[in-house]
């Protein structure tokens, strides 16, 4: 059997530790390499892309903190506002009140001045009539 003659053992076990660093080598230039720059590039990539969704994070917060000081400044001003409607409610309802009373005191005056010219006109008829035959009793 020719694989257990050890004539040609050193031999082959020199060109076979050659053969396994020359393709030691190469993988480790071609495949390793690329595969390590590869990963490098990713963890680059991925860097990126953490700092940038931190940074819209911040953002986000920033927004979010803008839109409560919004809405508290909206709360507030809706508060103001309801608080300006029921005072003009207020003096509306009052107005009307003094509208209102305005109205019935006309009323009121002229129903008492019709009476009062009604009861002098009468007056005045009485008295026309009393001048009419005063006249004719003294004709």
């Amino acid at each position: 059997m020719q694989h257990l003659e050890t004539t040609y053992f050193l031999n082959q076990a020199i060109w076979c530790v050659f053969m396994f660093f020359v393709m030691y080598i190469t993988i480790k230039r071609k495949i390793i390499d690329k595969n390590i720059e590869i990963a490098n590039n990713r963890k680059y990539i991925l860097n990126d892309y953490i700092y940038m969704s931190n940074k819209l994070l911040l953002f986000s917060h920033d927004i979010e903190n803008k839109s409560e000081k919004l809405n508290k400044i909206k709360i507030k001003n809706i508060k103001a506002q309801e608080k300006l409607l029921e005072k003009l409610t207020c003096k509306m309802r009052f107005s009307d009140i003094k509208i209102r009373n305005k109205k019935t005191i006309s009323k009121e005056l002229l129903k008492n001045s019709t009476k009062k010219d009604q009861n002098i006109n009468k007056k005045i008829n009485e008295l026309k009539k009393t001048i009419k035959l005063y006249l004719a009793y003294k004709k």
